[in-house]
């Protein structure tokens, strides 16, 4: 006995060891109220649009795949900003489904979480940063995606992606100096740096420079004088004037970025003097330079430099001047400021007394005189004005600083600057500011107009210029201004942009008309506008009217360009903005349309094609002076001449994949078709239908983002006993059908670009459904889908059809492409186990599946989806009338109660289900059974294990409707069949162990045996 002991101990204790583990694994098995640990949920993070320039967002598409059954619980998601962002991330709305909230951290961490994410199905968020222009540096930018779900492992599921950013400096220098100069004399050298935006209508994609140099390289021939601004170095040996550049303060170090306000660069200036010695016509060649690092590590230096000639004579020179005149406003109100600005120069090889003249019209009330640099410093030099009065009397005035007050001498006709000496090569510029004055106007309003003179006198010479400029006055004229933006972060179809609109009259203070403001957006045809959405930003100043106070008037149309809305918004009269630089800041409204192609919209708002949002700002009542025509006509007038204060900004649409697919069922009882009862507070939405009569179904299959898809395929389980879920997130919910339907023939596919095949296998291969990381689900059959589907022609018996192929092929899908198709089923005389008594319910379920398409043509699938599931219940039959002979029918007799050991579920019959004997290698076959009662074995999956009683029954008829006597028709009181189950995460997990059980115990038995066999023969 001792070598039989131990020639099976190891398998003994293999045996044991696999009891103990599944009786622990048992005892772990949870209750319905518990959360399952289960690795089946996956991320991925795509890259958005890529590259982008600096100064828009980056994005990044997030996508969660929940193959949990039961739903992935509890979810949370962790998005890491890229090292570029420079302020919060913005999750794209609407959000998805599930989402509870939305938390984005000062150091751009942004967390999403979810109540669930639907087993079987994706979820998309579209999560974006910003990046500063001139400030992120270019290259790869990359942001992490972490999620978990409280019924995981605990494990995060993580992924990156990279965003490419773009950005270069732009650095420019301009040198100025004079074309000619005599020896000994001083001459100005003038350099402006800049680093402007390359489109200055978007200014996007922009870099700084760090260790930022200015270096001007003296002409031989010259001697410094001296240099402004203060902080410069002077090499003598190399003639090299050097200064560090820094337009950011704030920032450490010297950075060269743009300059927004005046003189919008960096200016310097260097006085040299000409050497006595220099010979005439020699050409003195000043070259200045600016030099930086292009902001961000890895980058080489950058230079741009600029000349200026200058001509040297001793002698016999040429006088000759320039004088520009200009008026601002061009329109002005009675009592509003009004600045002339004239500028003129010594453009000659000497010095000459220049004297520059203006006759002050009617109209015009002179307050000040001027005099200055052309960036905006004092003249070093002398200078004096003389007055003209009505009367013919003349006043000198020296002035002691760069401004003469002109507002106590009455009764001026005009005025007379006088710069003696003015250097060869210089120039200056005066401004006479005053007041439109609309009594010295016929009627009140007119063209003023008027000319100056200027007069240069040299050694060689004289010479004389003239130039003129006029303004219009009326009574009364506002000077509107117009800004507006949205959030960049993108936005996805069905979600909203907020519009700040910024509505300032008179911003430099001239002492213009009120403004009753009439706004009008185009809305571009992407977006639709939120009627009612026009209201008053919070703590604006109490002149502002409120948003109640405008008329809004919506109007859309095919003579609109682009296919727009205009929104016009109109102040009631009295609702007005004052002067003197008053602004009152509103918000509206946009939602992005269905299907609208993910994106930045923009261009050049110039253009007639701009793409962004396009706004302009009139007044109701009054004319306006802002200088830009109407050339888009944005109020649709017809009137393209008059004044308009526009306003433009681009927006951005989220890219959103959706696979879309909707199932609605009809009975012959209903007027119309019904939506999913599994659907939360939809719980009656159940289809009806007689019995013998029909069902029919209908479904909505496409795209319902905005990203173009492809290779979109769906498989449509047709109800019966037994159907399994389509996909792997739904495979293992209950099934609660009682009875089957048949379909009749083929499926009208319309229009659809689609191929239909059938099939008689109720749990074809499909691995097209298959969600789970490792492709592990029991239809998946190595990636092929099942031989048995076939086209129509090769049906024979429509009756038998268990479940219907829907293949787009290589159909892309545009943006809101969808096709609807339908199909009736002959509901059966009886059910599987005899006759219908009503309330037997069967459901029926479908699912899509595809592939994203990218702009490079390449594809990245997407997670297959299941529709909820659609019920159809068969509608009590009406008893008949009574028979009028005493004693009642047999047909009138009520069925038989089912005995106390009769189960409550209808013994399927073999055309229903298949056999109910489970055998260890079933799977699924690849080829159509002969006939419904011929079905192989299922595998445990294909239907609920058999009771014992199940299987003592006799076998039943072949027939979808067998004789009533073989099984008795459930009683009346059998409950309505629950709604299916989507949380039974536990099924596949006890059905494992169960089978685990099952084979250590007949391990067990057959050891048992063997020893017993083996002791005999002792």
């Amino acid at each position: 006995m001792v070598p039989i002991a131990h020639r099976y101990r190891r398998a003994l204790v293999a045996a044991v060891a696999v009891l103990v583990a599944a009786l622990a694994a048992l005892a772990l098995v949870p209750h319905a109220s518990e959360a399952r640990a289960d690795p089946r949920m996956s991320v991925r993070l795509d890259p958005g649009t890529s590259p982008v320039p600096a100064g828009d967002h980056v994005t990044y598409n997030g996508f969660i795949q929940c193959s949990i059954p039961g739903d992935c619980q509890a979810v949370t998601v962790t998005f890491t900003p890229p090292p570029g962002a420079s302020g919060k991330g913005v999750v794209s709305q609407p959000h998805p489904p599930g989402v509870t909230g939305v938390t984005s951290d000062d150091d751009g961490t942004v967390t999403v979480t979810y109540s669930s994410v639907a087993s079987g199905q994706s979820s998309q968020l579209t999560v974006s940063w910003p990046t500063e222009d001139y400030w992120t540096p270019p290259g790869g930018q990359r942001a992490e995606m972490s999620a978990t779900a409280t019924n995981g492992d605990g494990t995060p599921s993580a992924d990156d992606a990279v965003v490419e950013v773009t950005a270069e400096p732009n650095p420019a220098i301009r040198k100025e100096g004079p074309s000619r100069a005599r020896p000994g004399e001083t001459i100005t050298y003038k350099v402006t740096a800049t680093n402007d935006p390359r489109n200055a209508n978007r200014p996007r994609g922009n870099l700084a420079l760090e260790n930022a140099v200015l270096t001007d390289v003296l002409p031989e021939g010259v001697d410094l004088v001296d240099a402004t601004p203060a902080g410069y170095t002077y090499d003598a040996a190399t003639r090299t004037v050097t200064w560090p550049v820094d337009t950011e303060p704030d920032r450490p170090g010297d950075q060269l970025a743009q300059v927004k306000s005046y003189p919008y660069g960096v200016v310097h200036e260097i006085r040299v003097k000409v050497r006595d010695d220099v010979a005439d016509g020699t050409t003195l060649t000043d070259t200045a330079s600016v030099t930086g690092d292009p902001f961000g590590p890895g980058t080489g230096k950058v230079t741009e430099s600029d000349t200026a000639d200058t001509v040297v004579g001793s002698g016999g020179g040429e006088v000759s001047g320039t004088l520009d005149k200009s008026v601002d406003p061009p329109l002005a109100a009675n009592g509003q400021r009004v600045s002339y600005v004239l500028r003129f120069a010594n453009t000659g090889t000497d010095a000459a007394d220049a004297r520059l003249s203006d006759a002050l019209p009617a109209g015009f009330d002179p307050q000040t005189l001027r005099l200055s640099t052309p960036s905006g410093g004092a003249y070093g030099g002398d200078w004096s004005v003389i007055v003209t009065r009505r009367d013919g009397s003349t006043e000198t005035i020296t002035p002691s600083g760069q401004t003469i007050d002109l507002s106590d001498l009455s009764g001026l006709v005009s005025v007379r600057v006088d710069v003696p000496r003015l250097p060869a090569g210089s120039d200056l510029v005066v401004q006479i500011s005053g007041h439109a004055d609309g009594s010295e106007v016929p009627g009140g309003s007119g063209d003023i107009d008027n000319c100056a003179r200027l007069g240069l006198t040299g050694a060689s010479g004289t010479a004389e210029e003239e130039s003129c400029a006029g303004f219009h006055i009326e009574p009364e004229v506002s000077q509107p201004e117009l800004s507006k933006s949205t959030e960049p972060a993108p936005v996805g179809p069905g979600g909203g942009h907020t519009w700040t609109v910024t509505l300032t009259n008179d911003r430099y203070r001239t002492g213009s008309s009120p403004l009753r403001p009439r706004f009008v957006d185009l809305v571009p045809r992407q977006l639709a506008y939120v009627k009612g959405s026009w209201t008053l930003a919070d703590s604006q100043p109490a002149y502002c009217p409120a948003g109640d106070r405008f008329t809004e008037t919506v109007t859309d149309g095919p003579a609109i360009p682009g296919g727009r809305t205009r929104v016009e918004l109109t102040a009631e009269p009295g609702a007005e903005i004052p002067a003197d630089d008053s602004a009152c800041v509103y918000t509206f409204r946009t939602t992005v349309e269905p299907g609208v192609a993910s994106g930045t919209y923009g261009g050049s708002p110039g253009d007639a094609d701009y793409a962004g949002n396009r706004a302009g700002l009139y007044d109701a009542e009054r004319p306006i002076n802002t200088r830009t025509p109407d050339r888009h006509d944005i109020d649709g007038d017809g009137d393209t001449g008059e004044n308009v204060a526009e306003a433009t900004d681009d927006f951005a649409v989220a890219e959103s994949s959706a696979l879309f697919v909707t199932k609605e069922v009809k009975g012959d009882e209903d007027d119309a078709f019904k939506g999913s009862a599994e659907v939360p507070g939809k719980e009656d939405e159940v289809g009806r239908s007689t019995v013998g009569g029909t069902v029919e179904y209908r479904t909505v299959l496409g795209n319902m983002g905005n990203t173009a898809l492809t290779n979109v395929v769906a498989y449509d389980l047709l109800p019966a006993p037994g159907t399994t879920g389509v996909t792997s997130g739904r495979y293992g919910d209950d099934v609660t059908s009682e009875w089957r339907p048949r379909l009749t023939g083929p499926i009208d596919a319309s229009s659809a670009p689609v191929t239909l095949t059938y099939s008689e296998q109720a749990d074809p291969c499909r691995p097209e459904m298959d969600n789970t990381p490792d492709d592990s689900a029991p239809f998946q059959c190595d990636g092929r889908p099942d031989p048995s589907f076939a086209p129509a022609g090769q049906v024979t018996d429509w009756s038998r059809i268990r479940s219907v192929r829907f293949d787009f092929g290589g159909h892309v899908f545009s943006a809101g492409e969808r096709y609807t198709l339908r199909w009736p089923m002959d509901v059966p005389e009886r059910g599987p186990d005899g006759p219908f008594e009503g309330g037997e319910r069967t459901w029926n379920k479908i699912a899509i599946a595809g592939d994203r398409r990218r702009p490079d043509g390449t594809t990245r699938r997407l997670l297959a989806t299941e529709a909820p599931w659609v019920v159809d219940e068969v509608s009590p039959t009406p008893p008949p009338s009574p028979s009028p002979s005493p004693s009642p029918s047999p047909s009138e007799s009520p069925s038989p109660s089912p005995s106390p050991s009769d189960s409550p579920s209808p013994s399927p019959s073999p055309s229903d289900s298949p056999s109910p004997s489970p055998s260890p290698s079933d799977s699924p076959s690849p080829s159509p059974s002969p006939s419904d009662s011929a079905s192989p074995p299922p595998s445990p999956s294909d239907s609920p294990s058999p009771s014992p009683s199940d299987s003592a029954s006799p076998p039943p008829s072949p027939s979808d409707s067998p004789s009533p006597s073989p099984s008795p028709s459930p009683s009346e009181t059998t409950p309505t069949p629950p709604l299916p189950d989507t949380g039974s995460g536990g099924v596949w997990m006890a059905s494992g162990i169960a089978a685990a059980l099952l084979a250590a115990g007949t391990l067990l038995a057959a050891i048992a045996h063997r020893r017993r066999e083996a002791r005999d023969e002792l």
